[in-house]
């Protein structure tokens, strides 16, 4: 069963995802409004974001992720709002998205908008798996709006770093990192071999960024008269006040880029973010075994790294293990960092490199809404007081934390 929830009036959302076992990517929420050649010529009326979307179908892949979990809210205050949510069973990676004819045919005649978020971001994700989720699921949702009737806009979720060779990334679709055909013909000569496969990523980290970066050239070159709009996020964290929103003005077949991260208009850097985490008012500890540590540590080599993880990390959870064994409890704080270590070295290759993403584009969608507008779908991300929202990140991972205990 996937699903996703339904967070304005008069709006049904319908959703897809992989029926396999999968990790999906964490996704901000997206809205789009349609701009008429009145307002592009600086005319004082303006279409309203709710107006856009009253009585139309919304169409989300990915409902099972990232995104379907984030809507406590509207259980509470607009419970009756679930009840227009329509669950479609499929799997993004088949023909046809492995949706039954009677759900393709549901699609084709009311589905308006469609927002293509579902995807692997299993960083050390096999090229092969990679390819069939990020590449050939994107084919195949743009495969089914070719054939809506009454198509207005397709949203792919993307992410801020399919350009990472660059050291400043602008809102529009560059060069592919390799030719899809050379791709395929090297997974056939050489197989899926994660050490071979580094050859032929051409300076992407891994493969999840690797075949992101290809969808965006698919999408660019055969999306042909489907409006369509890319959204890049960053790495997501904690909403501030509402979920991030973003959308899209009516344009007729030209493929345009939104990079959705705070970039150039609002920069911060991991020092700095790492110092308002650390001093936000919450402290870290299990109260069982007495450990406190600061939050976050900066470490500026593997071998501080390794150091820092074996004092703060291993030795506190051998001894909180022993202390649980000789409880008659189960011991799992040892297994909990051999899954969180590996993730950790995930990492690095994005915190010590810099970029600088331009958000010209994304500004000027925002300074044309109007004040209602801006009200309901904040995203302004001059608004953004790191301080402040690191303090509130550091609570919601306290919060998870406390959850997953």
């Amino acid at each position: 069963m996937f699903f996703t929830r339904r967070a304005l009036c008069d709006i049904n959302f319908l959703s897809v995802a992989n029926t396999r076992k999968m990790k999906w990517c964490p996704n901000v929420r997206i809205f789009m409004r349609r701009v008429s050649s009145e307002i592009r010529s600086n005319s004082s009326t303006q279409a309203s974001v709710v107006d856009f979307y009253a009585g139309k179908c919304v169409f989300i892949t990915g409902g099972s992720g990232f995104l379907g979990k984030i809507f406590s809210r509207l259980k509470m205050e607009k419970p009756k709002a679930l009840q227009k949510v329509i669950p479609i069973v499929g799997d993004v990676k088949s023909l046809n998205l492995g949706i039954t004819q009677k759900d393709q045919d549901m699609l084709i005649e009311k589905v308006s908008v469609v927002i293509h978020s579902a995807a692997s971001t299993i960083f050390d994700n096999s090229l092969k798996e990679a390819l069939e989720t990020n590449y050939e699921g994107t084919r195949n949702v743009l495969s089914l709006c070719k054939r809506l009737k009454n198509i207005q806009a397709f949203v792919h979720i993307s992410t801020a770093y399919t350009n990472v060779d660059k050291s400043i990334i602008e809102e529009v679709v560059y060069p592919p990192p390799a030719n899809i055909s050379d791709v395929y013909k090297y997974l056939k000569n050489h197989g899926d071999d994660k050490n071979l496969n580094t050859k032929i990523l051409n300076g992407r980290p891994n493969t999840y960024i690797f075949t992101k970066a290809l969808t965006e050239d698919l999408i660019a070159k055969t999306h042909q008269s489907v409006p369509t709009v890319m959204i890049r996020p960053s790495m997501v964290g904690p909403s501030k006040d509402e979920p991030l929103k973003g959308w899209l003005d009516n344009i007729s077949g030209n493929l345009t880029v939104y990079n959705c991260c705070t970039g150039s208009t609002n920069p911060t850097y991991l020092g700095e973010v790492f110092k308002f985490f650390n001093e936000a008012p919450i402290k870290f500890q299990d109260n069982s075994y007495g450990f406190y540590f600061r939050k976050v540590f900066i470490a500026n080599t593997k071998l501080a790294s390794d150091i820092l993880t074996f004092l703060t990390q291993i030795v506190p959870a051998y001894i909180m293990d022993l202390s649980l064994f000789l409880k008659g409890g189960k011991p799992r704080f040892v297994e909990l960092q051999k899954k969180f270590i590996p993730m950790r070295d995930k990492v690095p290759y994005f915190t010590l490199n810099t970029w600088l993403f331009k958000t010209r584009k994304t500004q000027e969608l925002y300074s044309q809404m109007s004040e209602q507008d801006r009200y309901t779908f904040p995203f302004n991300l001059s608004d953004i007081k790191w301080p402040e929202y690191m303090h509130l990140y550091a609570k919601a991972v306290h919060q998870l934390r406390n959850n997953t205990k």
